[in-house]
């Protein structure tokens, strides 16, 4: 009978110490067991596929991103672009260059690839025939753009490593001269790392919040240019947001979160309320707000992770809102600001007032309780930091 492995079986076990989560999102198994924790999109062919904490942690989920893929042409038209030369004999991967022709570009990988930045192919050309110029290959949006592998090619066969810098890149080559005729050849490119999105983190209360976004464009990243997001999801501060239908009058918030120095450091919001960062002039403030006015304000490096609390009540006009960060108390207030029930999280944005702010933040963790968990707040922290090593 197979068996999940111990320490995917074991976890943490965060949420079975303390039970009755509202709403938790992880990149651990915050249970103990190997449940999902994440769906991810590669970007490579949009599939999508499920993943446990320990197949994130373990490299499986990184891997399966990296999926080599052929993605040869199967149409496309090289066109010049530079030079006096002309090119003949075209298919969609080869072309013979007659009268000095100095640059050439091919104008799509294929029928359906979609390119992005940070995406490495491998590219493997042939040149034969009477070269008189040093060529070289670029997978670039244009002549003045960079990634160049090698600088120079003769005659031969050539396998090359290139990584995508523009979402419009191509397969350009530069400096072809033949005035007797020479041949290029694109035998095959393959993609072999780029980039994956979270499309959903699942909530692993078992209350069924799960966050989700169904637009591309607007997926948090976890896999960038074939390697594991540092900071858990990173969200882009432009239009990266996870939405949910979890909301509450009144909450306990743990959060493990990185400000990335630039723009809103939102980690969540929740219709009227939000947590987050404050793009403040030294970029080092972490400050929730309540109902459009700021209430609390930590201070802290904003360039390095830390571990949030926060208590909202906002039925309590004597004392509702308290905050830690990093196990140490921030501030607590009792005016009248930020009564609103929470109706809707959405996950790296605040939405639903005004206008909408993304957030420029990578999260590996948030977990709510819809009651007040004072009592047991240096307990849940140290836990949290058990696992994450944030404060001493």
């Amino acid at each position: 009978m197979d068996r999940q492995p111990l320490t995917d079986r074991l976890g943490d076990r965060l949420l079975a110490e303390y039970g009755g989560a509202a709403a938790a999102y992880s990149l651990r198994a915050l249970n103990g067991n190997g449940d999902n924790v994440v769906r991810v999109r590669r970007s490579s062919d949009n599939f999508e596929q499920d993943f446990t904490a320990l197949q994130v942690s373990s490299g499986e989920m990184v891997n399966w991103v990296n999926t080599e893929l052929d993605v040869t042409a199967s149409s496309g038209t090289w066109t010049t672009f530079g030079g006096t030369g002309s090119i003949s004999n075209a298919t969609a991967t080869s072309f013979d260059v007659d009268a000095g022709a100095s640059g050439l570009d091919i104008a799509n990988l294929s029928d359906t690839k979609s390119v992005e930045v940070g995406q490495t192919y491998r590219v493997n050309a042939t040149v034969s025939g009477n070269l008189e110029g040093s060529p070289n290959i670029r997978f670039s949006s244009g002549p003045s753009l960079s990634n160049i592998e090698p600088l120079e090619l003769g005659t031969g066969n050539y396998d090359l490593t290139i990584t995508a810098n523009s979402a419009t890149a191509s397969i350009r080559i530069f400096n072809i001269d033949s005035t007797s005729g020479c041949s290029v050849t694109i035998n095959s490119v393959t993609f072999i790392s780029g980039n994956g999105f979270v499309e959903t983190w699942y909530d692993q209360s078992g209350n069924g919040n799960d966050a989700t976004q169904s637009v591309a464009a607007s997926q948090p990243k976890i896999v960038d240019g074939g390697s594991l997001v540092v900071g858990g999801l990173d969200f882009d501060g432009v239009d990266d947001c996870l939405e949910t239908t979890y909301g509450s009058s009144e909450y306990t918030s743990f959060r493990v979160h990185r400000y990335k120095g630039s723009g809103a450091g939102i980690a969540y919001g929740l219709g009227g309320e939000v947590n987050r960062h404050n793009s403040s002039a030294n970029n080092t403030q972490l400050t929730a707000y309540f109902g459009g006015s700021t209430a609390l304000t930590d201070s802290g490096n904003g360039a390095t992770e830390h571990l949030g609390y926060l208590y909202f009540n906002a039925s309590n006009s004597t004392l509702h809102r308290i905050a830690y960060n990093d196990n140490a108390l921030s501030s607590a207030g009792g005016s009248t600001a930020g009564t609103n029930p929470l109706v809707l999280m959405n996950i790296g944005a605040e939405k639903g007032i005004g206008a909408n702010i993304f957030g420029n933040t990578t999260l590996k963790e948030i977990i709510f309780y819809d009651s007040d968990k004072s009592t047991e707040r240096a307990d849940i922290s140290d836990n949290i930091n058990a696992h994450y090593n944030i404060y001493p």
